[in-house]
């Protein structure tokens, strides 16, 4: 398991962590909010001013008894944003790899320098210079942000397989939420180098802690909601009420089974648009009496 409480001073805010990790693990937040940054800190790429980073018992870093240990001796393998391979190596020269080759569909190119890769190879390239090393924890710095949609799609399946197959504890900084809950079984979501909320990935995209979480998984069906005098919940902005699902309410946002539920309680609503999430829709409807349609 990862242990991480750590601050460290950027420009213009101050990282302030703590959370622990294991198994696969995905961040997300607003860009410049200290994904990146906590990454780093982690592989030991950057020293953070003060706390302690702990994986499987060892000490990392520790501020107070002066440990921080080289990144080479953090078992640790840290995927870049741009891979950053060694430009005037071949693909094996990077790598050094055997069977890991094979394994990623790239025995093709060892012989091949990086600006005469795909980016699809330069991804696995990347990928099998971090599975050579045998890390006991992989970090991964959005690692399909420089792909095409429909090759992203395919080096997702593919990258899914493998992490399940070597079993490694991992994090994942993504800015997609479909790669979020495709790739993770827990999630962390950072604003302004802070973690808002954390848990199971299915239970947050279910229900976000607050609003600010909702917005940043992309949820826009979002509205202020008031306690009702009949004990339901009003929705002044949709002219509806709904049932209350908790004591201090101030924003709801509906999902696909709550509009089926209200349609079935008399709200009249009519689909206009959906898309598709790995267990339930995004809507975007236009509730009779609304001004305007709502992604639901």
């Amino acid at each position: 398991m990862l242990y991480v409480d750590i601050e460290k001073k950027l420009s213009s805010f101050t990282l302030c962590i703590r959370f622990t990790a294991e198994g696969a693990t995905a961040m997300i937040g607003p860009s410049g909010c200290g994904k990146s940054v906590t990454l780093k800190c982690i592989a030991g790429v950057m020293k953070p001013d003060r706390g302690r980073i702990e994986y499987n018992g060892q000490v990392l870093f520790d501020s107070e008894r002066h440990i921080n240990l080289p990144p080479q001796k953090r078992r640790i393998g840290y995927l870049f944003q741009n891979y950053a391979l060694f430009p005037d190596m071949t693909v094996r020269e990077n790598t050094i790899l055997n069977d890991t080759a094979e394994l990623l569909h790239i025995s093709h190119v060892l012989e091949s320098k990086p600006y005469q890769l795909s980016g699809g190879e330069a991804q696995r390239t990347a990928l099998a210079r971090m599975i050579v090393n045998d890390p006991d924890l992989m970090l991964f710095d959005e690692p399909f942000s420089a792909l095409d949609m429909f090759l992203r799609d395919e080096l997702r399946a593919q990258f899914s397989s493998l992490m399940n197959l070597l079993g490694k504890d991992r994090i994942i900084i993504t800015h997609s939420i479909d790669e979020a809950y495709s790739l993770s079984r827990r999630m962390l979501i950072m604003d302004k180098g802070r973690i808002i909320d954390g848990g199971d990935t299915a239970s947050i995209f279910l229900h976000p802690a607050s609003e600010k979480s909702a917005r940043i998984m992309g949820f826009r069906n979002i509205a202020s909601a008031y306690p009702a005098d009949n004990g339901e919940i009003s929705i002044p902005g949709w002219n509806i009420q709904i049932q209350r699902k908790g004591e201090n309410t101030s924003a709801v946002c509906l999902m696909e089974r709550d509009i089926m539920m209200a349609e079935g309680n008399g709200l009249q609503a009519s689909v206009l648009e959906s898309l598709s999430m790995p267990d339930f829709d995004l809507l975007r409807i236009l509730i009779k009496g609304g001004a305007e349609p709502l992604w639901m």
